[in-house]
Parts: structure tokens; C-alpha cells; sequence
């Protein structure tokens, strides 16, 4: 008798696939899992828009306290407006705020141009911004500003860009 042809000898599915083989389908399965998970981790990672709400207000309240406004000022009401992505890992944020002034122009004018004629907190607490430099600074808020005065609120709009490095979310100036 003859052996049939050779397309009849070979099974026709794949052995790891059978329900009856006990270990080699506990395998297909695990790696099926493990598959779909990866697959879907990385959807999900794909799918983030941009930063957090969080992160945002975090990284805007951050900024303004290391400058000379922030130390006669005060952010209140941040609220995001919109998150464009501009490429993959950058997305530029519209963000709205209240400034909200803490002390008076002529006060803070005082303070930088004379740092003698205030206390040693002040002084110290204006330490990086004492002299021309910082009255230069102060100067130019004025344009933005005028002669401010305490508790005067202000609405400002303004964009900030956002960089994923690491993983993570950071503000550029």
C-alpha cells in the first residue's frame, strides 16, 4: 500500500493552539496576555494629549515665583483654555489667570532702588532683584501694568510650552 500524499501527514493547525495539549496552551495563552497588555499600554500612552491640569497651574505658579513679579503678586483663578499638540512630545497650552498685586509700584520701587531703607526680610526676600537691574525690570512692568497698586487684579492670557522628557511633563518659558 501506498503512503498518502504529504499534504495529508501534516496537521492542519498549529499545535499550540489546541485545546487538549495541557502546558502549550496555558504558553499560547500567557503570551497572548502578555501581548494585549503590551499593545494597550502603548495605546494608551499614544493617546495622552498633553499635560495635566495639575501640572500646568503647578509649573505656571512655579515660574512666576522666580521672577520679580511673583514677589508682588499672586496667580488666582488659573484655568486652561485649550492644549494644541504641536508634535509629539510638545504641546503648547492656553492658560488664563488673575494677577493680583500685592504691593504697591511705588513700595516695590522703594525696596529695589534703596534696600537700606527696609527691613532685612524684605531685603533679603528681594536679594536677587536689589539695585538697577532690578528697578530695569520693575520699570518694564510698568508698561505691561502701570503703576500698579495693591489689589489691583489684572486678567492675563497666555500661551506656555510643554515638553515631555522623560516621561514627564515640563514647562518652557
Amino acid at each position: 500500500m501506498q503512503s498518502p500524499p504529504f499534504y495529508f501527514k501534516r496537521p492542519l493547525y498549529n499545535k499550540k493552539t489546541t485545546v487538549n495539549r495541557g502546558n502549550e496552551t496555558l504558553e499560547f495563552i500567557c503570551r497572548w496576555r502578555i501581548g494585549f497588555c503590551a499593545v494597550l499600554l502603548m495605546l494608551v500612552a499614544c493617546n495622552e494629549s498633553g499635560p495635566l491640569p495639575e501640572i500646568v497651574t503647578a509649573s505656571l505658579k512655579e515660574s512666576h515665583e522666580e521672577t520679580l513679579i511673583g514677589l508682588v503678586s499672586h496667580l488666582e483663578d488659573v484655568t486652561i483654555s485649550g492644549i494644541e499638540p504641536v508634535a509629539g512630545d510638545r504641546s503648547r497650552v492656553s492658560v488664563r489667570y488673575e494677577l493680583v498685586f500685592d504691593m504697591d509700584f511705588s513700595r516695590a520701587i522703594r525696596v529695589l532702588a534703596d534696600p537700606g531703607s527696609v527691613s532685612g526680610g524684605e531685603r533679603e526676600r528681594f536679594r536677587d532683584h536689589l539695585g538697577i537691574i532690578g528697578t530695569v525690570e520693575l520699570t518694564g512692568l510698568t508698561s505691561l501694568y502701570g503703576e500698579f497698586e495693591k489689589g489691583q487684579r489684572f486678567n492675563v492670557v497666555r500661551e506656555i510650552d510643554f515638553v515631555k522628557i522623560k516621561g514627564k511633563w515640563v514647562g518652557q518659558p
